[in-house]
This record gives structure tokens, sequence and C-alpha cells, in this order.
């Protein structure tokens, strides 16, 4: 029976490095065979998954209760660790506890050099010095190369921390996709802050009432309910830590746009306005679109409408809301179905005529345009696939000077070939730029020939704007008795005769003008 006593330690970074091969029971194996060169007998073995970070390791849980272990038995004369980094990855916090350790007569040993445990001679102090300069310097690169990676994954449109909620991973690492129903919750109940002027509580309510939960199974409570709502991330914005590097449009589906993100996190902090316009309010499409007849003939500068949304002041559950726009100039209000119901009418009458030709050739040239963004998705796609090849060479070479992780690593490469060929075929349709020019053309001719659908299905502002352009170059326009007009139509469009348009009236004299006759 041995006269000395020792204590050991085997350690890995992270539980994933415990399941993935940085094995703790090989490190055990060695530390006993060391234990038996020292002649001595192990007590007590502390087995863990925790971070030697730098700055970090002079207040570790496992370090100071070995400490305080060995205090209490003097017959422990070392503590055994695998290697030095297995011990700690820093130089100077790692002489601090072997200088601790050794004011209670307990010595540093190490499985893979042993023999230098009771040798004070200058090269065992180098071989001991260059194992934790090794050690610390292959953390500091580690870390770089972790913060470069994520930092270009960042950069290509993908998001590598943790899945937020309402999201859930997707068959492409880092690209997190809509979790339903919470996906859609969220989005509503966003809305609902931002446009139907839902306070933080009556939201929380709707929330939960509704059948939102969170992975547990438990029900949001305030707290996080503040947190998800102030954060870019639904807004499409990716950013990470207090990194520079930002993606104002990453690959993940948003929720809402980033100026509703702005206007939801001021709503959040307390900085509401006493009176916002909605400027892209979903609930009133034509406001600031549409203007007064009577404003514009006066020369009045302001004649938009705008929509606004009261009610009349009673608890939440008694409540009525009352949806009318507003004149700027005037200050005229019209209810919001009448002029809506205007709207439908000026739309149900244009009808798209069009020379095929010249049709064709303006679709050229804004298929070219539009082919630019299509180059800047190929573009982040061509940086994801970059990292997942240097990930799978990477792994390859990992292969070779660890044939012991051999299953773990092959089972890894395995997964990153698979998302390498998913991204390769995302990134092959992208590419084939030209050859969607037909279906573009097609999917135009439709989009156009169906103003009245576009009008009231589309959730951007700027793209009924681009209609109205388009098709009423001159604007839509509503009189003060509730009258909608349009002064003009595009010459790819004509409108249609009604019963109480004057038989006089030559509409094919007024295609080049467009317009209804007589309005």
């Amino acid at each position: 029976m041995s006269n000395t006593k020792a204590i050991a330690l085997c350690r890995v970074s992270t539980q994933k490095q415990r399941l993935e091969g940085s094995s703790l029971e090989a490190q055990s194996t060695r530390v006993y065979k060391c234990a038996m060169y020292l002649e001595t007998e192990i007590v007590k073995l502390w087995s863990h998954d925790i971070s030697s970070r730098k700055g970090k390791n002079l207040a570790r849980k496992d370090l100071n209760e070995m400490f305080e272990y060995a205090k209490k038995d003097k017959k422990i004369k070392y503590i055994i660790v695998d290697e030095a980094d297995r011990f700690m990855r820093s130089m100077e916090e790692a002489y601090w506890w072997k200088v601790q350790f050794s004011t209670i007569n307990v010595k540093l040993a190490y499985a893979n050099m042993p023999e230098i445990t009771h040798v004070d001679d200058p090269m065992s102090v180098m071989r001991e010095m260059m194992a934790f300069f090794q050690a610390e310097a292959s953390n500091h690169e580690r870390i770089t190369k972790t913060t470069d990676k994520m930092q270009a994954k960042i950069e290509a449109g993908l998001y590598p921390g943790m899945v937020h909620q309402g999201y859930m991973k997707s068959n492409i690492r880092s690209l997190h996709i809509p979790r339903e129903p919470q996906w859609s919750l969220l989005q509503q109940a966003m809305k609902k802050i931002l446009y139907e002027s839902y306070t933080l509580t009556d939201i929380l309510k709707w929330l939960n009432d509704s059948g939102y939960r969170l992975l547990g199974g438990g029900k949001l409570d305030m707290y996080k309910l503040r947190r998800i709502l102030v954060q870019p991330y639904y807004a499409g914005i990716i950013k990470m830590s207090d990194w520079e590097v930002v993606c104002k449009k990453g690959l993940h589906q948003a929720m809402i746009t980033s100026d509703e993100h702005y206007r939801l996190v001021d709503l959040i902090s307390g900085k509401r306005k006493k009176f916002t316009v909605h400027k892209y309010n979903p609930l009133f499409l034509a406001s600031n679109i549409v203007e007064c007849d009577d404003c514009l003939k006066e020369g009045r500068p302001q004649a938009r409408l705008v929509g606004y949304r009261h009610h009349n002041n009673k608890p939440a559950d008694k409540r009525r809301y009352y949806e009318r726009y507003r004149c700027r100039g005037c200050g005229k209000n019209v209810l919001k179905n009448v002029l809506h119901t205007g709207l439908d009418e000026v739309f149900s009458n244009t009808k798209l005529i069009m020379n095929e030709e010249l049709f064709m050739s303006s679709l050229r040239k804004a298929w070219k345009a539009t082919s630019e963004d299509s180059l800047k998705t190929i573009s982040s796609l061509s940086k994801r696939l970059s990292i997942l090849e240097n990930e799978k060479n990477s792994l390859i070479r990992s292969l070779v000077s660890s044939p012991e992780l051999t299953d773990d690593i092959k089972e890894s490469v395995v997964v990153i070939k698979n998302d390498i060929q998913e991204t390769q075929r995302i990134l092959d349709e992208a590419s084939n730029i030209e050859e969607d020019f037909d279906k573009f053309a097609i999917f135009a001719t439709d989009y156009i020939d169906n103003i009245k659908t576009n009008w009231w299905t589309t959730e951007e502002s700027a793209d009924r704007i681009r209609f109205k352009q388009l098709v009423y170059p001159d604007g839509l326009t509503i009189s003060r008795d509730g009258k909608v007009l349009t002064p003009r139509l595009s010459p790819i469009y004509r409108y249609e005769k009604s019963k109480k348009t004057p038989e006089s009236v030559n509409f094919d004299e007024k295609i080049s003008y467009g317009g209804p006759a007589g309005t």
C-alpha cells in the first residue's frame, strides 16, 4: 500500500466535447497509469465538462474544491492531470494554482510526462512551460478562428447563435425556419402592438390565451416578452455580441420590417409619441397614397389622407373601435369602407391593354435590375458553401491526427456533406438567372393584370405606391363628397365603359392619356 495519496482531474471544455470524443474515460486511464508510475494512490477524481478560459480559472469550482480537499488530508502529495491543457489554458493562472498547491505540499503531475514531477532542472522547467504556452496559444487560435467563422456566417446571412423564440433549426446549419404556431402568433402580437394599440399586458394575455407556449410547455411572462419584442433578429437583422459585423437582411424569414422593429423598440422603451402617423399601417392601405381632390384644386400644401383608429374609451371588453381617413389639408374625414369601396370600383373598371413587343422590352430592363439582387444572394450562398468546405476539410485533417475519434468525425463529415449538397442545390437554382426570365415575364403580366388583388394583398406600402405610379400616374384622389377619382391612366390600361358614361365620350381617343373620361 502506498504511503502517499493523490487526487486527479479529467476535464473537457463543454458537454459537447464529452459526447463527441474528447474522452474523459481515456484521460482517466492515463492519470491512473501516472499514479502507478509515481507509486501513489488516487483517492478522489474530479471529472467535469467545464471551461478553462483565460481569466476564469481563479474562481473555478473544481480547483477550489480540490484545494480544500487536499488541505484536509496531509497524505495527499499530488494532483494528477492528463496534460497541461487539461489543467487549464492560461500560463499565468496555471502557475498561480501551482504555487497555491505547493503551499500545502501538493505537486502538479502530468500523465504525458510523469518523469518531470520530481525533477527541478532547467529542461524540465522548460518542458512544463512549453506545455502551458502551447495550451494558451491553442486556446487563442481556437477563439480567433471560431470568431472569424461566426462572423463569416453572419455576413452570409446566417445566425450561428441559439434559436430564437418562434423559430427552429433547419437542414442547413445556422439557418432557422419558422416554428408554428409560435411564429405566426408572435408576428400577430407585434402587429397588434404597432397598429391596434394593444398594451404589453393585453398582448401577453392574448398570446397565452391563444395557446402560445415555450419549448418546455410553460407560458410567456412579461420579462421574456419584452426581450423578444426588442430583438432585431425578428426584423431580419443579424447581430451578435458587440461585433461590428451586421447583416441587415438575413436568410431567415423575418416577422416584421426594420422600420417596424425600431418603432416597436421605442414603444417598449416608453418613447411612444402622443400621436403617431402610421405610414405603413396594414389596416389603412391607402394611407399617404390617396389624396384629397378638393385640396389639390385649392392648392393646399398638404392633401394626403392618413388612416387613424380611435375607440369609445370604454373598458377593453366593451370597447368599440372606429376607423377613418383624415385629410391632412382640410381635416375632412371619410369612413374607411367608403374609400376602400370607391377604390375597388376604380380597380374593377381598369383593364389591361399593351403592345407585347414594347412590354417585353420593358420587362427585360426590369429583369436586369432584379437580377442584381439574385447576384447578392448567390454571393451569400457561395460564402456559405466556402465555410462548409473549410469545416469538412478541418474534420478530415482531424481524422488523420485523431484515429481514436474516427466514428464521431465520420458522422460529422456526413452531416456537413449533406449541408454542402443542399447549399449547392439552392445555389444552382439561384444561378439560373436567364432561364428564369420566362417565368418572370408570365408572373409580371399576371401581376399587373390583377391590380386590384395585388393592391389589397401586398404587405408593403412601397408596392402599392408602385402600383399607383404604374397604373395611375397622376394619382388617386377622393372628393369631399366621397367620390374616388383618377385623372389619367397609364397607356397600357383603359377604363371600362359604365352605364353612367355619356355615349359621346370616345374612349379610344383617351387611351394614350388613359383615364376614365369625364372624371
